[in-house]
């Protein structure tokens, strides 16, 4: 087990955050400080992505190995509820509009949604193949974009949960970047050795 992987939380934060981002250098990273590092004391295996709630500064985080999501309260430190009974859990994402949390599980292919204060399952959506990935989320146009099996992208209705429409690509989408103000999605395809642009 990798502890800096699996069983603690480092939060970084810049100590000159006024330095803008088109005068950094190579030595600008030595701006970094560790403030701290939250130990995640229920889990075993690897963690994989993070999502961050600003209202109430708490973080959820994907613990793919351990299949729960642990939430954690930034002002405590500490771990103050486990949702578990997930598969694999790897892309996760909050939704402030709907104060949801919308969780992809790698190992069934389903996108699990929760209420971000009782931690309730809200629904869950099954993508057309396993493997369900990278989440990102236009707040513009309302939608969820969820990465998925050996090549597709589903796109989600953020107010109702239904799926809308699906992109296919030609290998599995390992990252995927929304760009809102060009409405085009960039995703890293490596099986394909491409870079894919969809709009």
């Amino acid at each position: 087990m990798n502890m800096f992987q699996s069983r603690l939380i480092s939060i970084l934060f810049t100590t000159l955050c006024s330095i803008s981002c088109l005068t950094q250098n190579a030595t600008s990273n030595q701006n970094l400080l560790l403030v701290t590092s939250i130990q995640l004391p229920n889990v075993s295996g690897r963690i994989d992505h993070l999502a961050f709630v600003g209202k109430n500064q708490t973080i959820f985080v994907a613990a793919l190995g351990n299949n729960t999501v642990e939430v954690v309260d930034l002002k405590t430190k500490k771990v103050i509820h486990t949702i578990k009974g997930l598969h694999e859990p790897q892309g996760i994402k909050y939704i402030p509009e709907n104060n949801a949390v919308f969780v992809a599980n790698g190992e069934n292919g389903e996108c699990d949604i929760y209420n971000a204060d009782t931690y309730q399952l809200i629904t869950s959506i099954k993508m057309p193949a396993g493997d369900a990935d990278n989440v990102r989320y236009d707040a513009n146009a309302g939608k969820i974009f969820v990465g998925y099996g050996d090549g597709g992208i589903t796109v989600i209705d953020a107010k109702t949960y239904k799926q809308l429409t699906d992109i296919k690509l030609p290998g599995h989408p390992e990252s995927l970047q929304l760009s809102v103000d060009a409405k085009k999605i960039f995703v890293n395809v490596p099986d394909a050795r491409c870079l894919q642009l969809s709009i």
